[in-house]
């Protein structure tokens, strides 16, 4: 029980001590101690019980907004079960478009297709030519394709190099599969029904669905349909090989590139040759113009036969490079003069041969080839060829 400051300190006496008056400070110290004591107490405790009710404020109103909640929720499955329009299919809807909101939208993936090569850059595809011909078209159209596909490229360099793995890359991944039909489209585009080769090869390739959507297999079935050549066309490149004059004096390098070019197509076609590169070099020597005849054509017949004899003995290639060989020639053309005077005219050879096909030659079996000088016409041919195969054959034995 805390005593009134005025009734602990009052004094009726008159007269204190020193020691009195001391103690009535220490009390009066220690009464207001005890007061200011019960102060805080109550403060403490004022304080202590509006945190009490805050909390309690505030529990009371989180138990609310919950109690709102699970009305909400409660009176949504109601509406949803005794909506009639409400179904699992909408529900899975609703899920759904909500997913998709949330999901970030696709990007669209670009798919890059090649532009087709423009017309004149690849030349018409040689049907009736040979391989060295194909094999050259194949090689421009390689070169054109690099800059829209460098995989179409790539197929078609395997396919002449006769790679094994060309039908398993071609069909490996997506881009190669799509790079091999760009590039059957390409090859479709060249191979113009100008010719009955070539309607015939449109009409093979039309009826089959895998050949005319694969371009490797387009352009492997080309290089094999030029290499099986008929008994007709090495007759006809016989007949040009004996008949053509390939070389001229004062011809530039690129007129003796084209000219060295139409040579080793006409050679390498005719049904008897040597395939040694020292035949073919020494054959087209013996093609230049008689001004070179001495000492030049002589001394490199001498060369490539002793290049050929250390070869064999070695077991190395000594043949010099077709670009270094031309290049000899072509300086040597520049001031020459003249050319070689073949046997045979190609006048008169084409209309000998004509004649004899045909059977349109004088008398009265003109048609059919049944006539006295029809007959006569065929028999001196064949007879002409036997013996231009023989001098042939002897011309390039060792």
């Amino acid at each position: 029980m805390i005593q009134p400051t005025n009734e602990a300190i009052a004094d009726d006496e008159p007269e204190s001590t020193v020691e009195e008056i001391m103690q009535r400070g220490k009390t009066r110290e220690r009464l207001a101690a005890e007061r200011a004591q019960a102060e805080a107490r109550h403060v403490e405790g004022d304080v202590r019980e509006a945190f009490a009710q805050q909390r309690a404020a505030e529990a009371e109103a989180k138990e609310r907004h919950m109690a709102r909640e699970l009305e909400t929720m409660r009176i949504s499955l109601v509406s949803m079960q005794h909506k009639e329009t409400t179904s699992r299919d909408a529900v899975l809807v609703a899920l759904m478009e909500t997913m998709k909101l949330m999901k970030p939208e696709p990007r669209e993936v670009k798919v890059h297709t090649p532009k087709d090569i423009r017309d004149g850059i690849v030349p018409t595809c040689p049907m009736e030519k040979n391989v060295t011909e194909m094999r050259e078209w194949a090689t421009t159209l390689a070169g054109a394709a690099s800059g829209l596909s460098a995989k179409g490229s790539e197929l078609v360099g395997m396919t002449l190099r006769a790679d094994p793995r060309t039908v398993h890359v071609a069909h490996s991944t997506d881009e190669y599969v799509d790079a091999n039909r760009w590039l059957a489209r390409q090859v479709l585009a060249s191979i113009k029904p100008e010719t009955d080769a070539a309607r015939v090869f449109l009409k093979e390739v039309r009826s089959d669905i895998n050949l005319i959507e694969s371009g490797v297999s387009l352009v492997a079935k080309l290089l094999k349909h030029v290499s099986t050549t008929d008994s007709l066309k090495m007759e006809s490149a016989e007949l040009r090989f004996q008949t053509t004059v390939y070389f001229k004096g004062g011809m530039s390098h690129d007129q003796v590139r084209l000219a060295a070019a139409a040579f080793k197509a006409d050679y390498t076609a005719r049904p008897f040759f040597d395939n040694r590169t020292y035949a073919l070099l020494a054959a087209m020597l013996k093609e230049l113009p008689p001004s070179l005849k001495e000492p030049f054509v002589r001394d490199e017949l001498d060369n490539l036969l002793t290049l050929e004899m250390k070869g064999q003995r070695d077991g190395t290639d000594l043949m010099p490079a077709w670009d270094d060989f031309l290049l000899k020639i072509a300086v040597r053309l520049r001031n020459a003069t003249g050319e070689i005077k073949k046997n045979v005219t190609p006048e008169a050879s084409s209309l000998d041969y004509r004649g004899a096909v045909t059977g349109k030659g004088g008398g009265k079996g003109g048609k059919g080839g049944k006539g006295r000088q029809g007959r006569g016409q065929r028999q001196r041919r064949q007879r002409q060829g036997r013996k231009q195969r023989r001098r042939q054959r002897r011309r390039y034995k060792l």
